[in-house]
């Protein structure tokens, strides 16, 4: 009889310590890495626990620098874009003008024509750094279907661009925010690809 009451003691007290150790696992499953396993009782369990927790901390240090990646390279890839279009169309529209000042009083009709054509580059200019505006707050991916989202930009784009653009869906999963967001910049990335090949 005492050693039953005692086995089942000790089975319970281990279920118990087992569901924390579970509920703990659970929430890092769920990216929640704000809690962590206190087991101090020394056997092998609390061993774990502490190998667990250890893993915790070292996959928070690799999201961590993951995100911090993930922004360095967008924010390269935008000076990128920036240098490669915006800032050398501005830099010509400056010129244009520039052109167009020392012109002026000699030549009003040659001038006329490079202020027509810095026009045409700062509106240009206007349009590129407006893309990029919409690429760094996408709309909101909460309210409605995220393939309607997608589709809505990709008309968008395919009206901005000239190019013909089509998308079909199969089928209808519920994704996360983070997943929709990744899709979304990957879609944008794609486009501007296309664009500029």
């Amino acid at each position: 009889v005492v050693g039953t009451v005692f086995g089942a003691l000790t089975a319970s007290g281990m279920a118990r310590r087992l569901a924390r150790v579970s509920q703990v696992i659970d929430a890092w499953s769920r990216g929640d890495f704000s809690k962590f396993i206190d087991d101090r009782a020394g056997d092998e369990i609390s061993q774990l626990a502490l190998r667990f927790n250890n893993m915790a901390e070292l996959l928070q240090q690799f999201i961590k620098r993951s995100q911090e990646m993930a922004i360095s390279e967008e924010r390269s890839r935008l000076a990128r874009d920036l240098h490669d279009s915006a800032k050398q169309e501005a830099l010509a529209a400056s010129f244009h003008l520039g052109t167009a000042l020392t012109l002026l009083e000699r030549d009003p009709v040659s001038a006329r024509e490079h202020l027509v054509e810095a026009d045409t580059l700062v509106d240009s200019v206007r349009g590129e750094l407006t893309d990029l505006i919409h690429e760094l707050r996408p709309p909101s991916m909460d309210g409605s279907r995220f393939d309607d989202t997608i589709n809505e930009y990709l008309i968008e784009w395919a009206h901005q661009t000239g190019i013909g653009a089509s998308m079909s869906v199969e089928g209808y999963v519920d994704l996360s925010l983070e997943i929709k967001q990744a899709i979304y910049r990957i879609t944008q990335e794609a486009l501007a690809n296309v664009v500029r090949h």
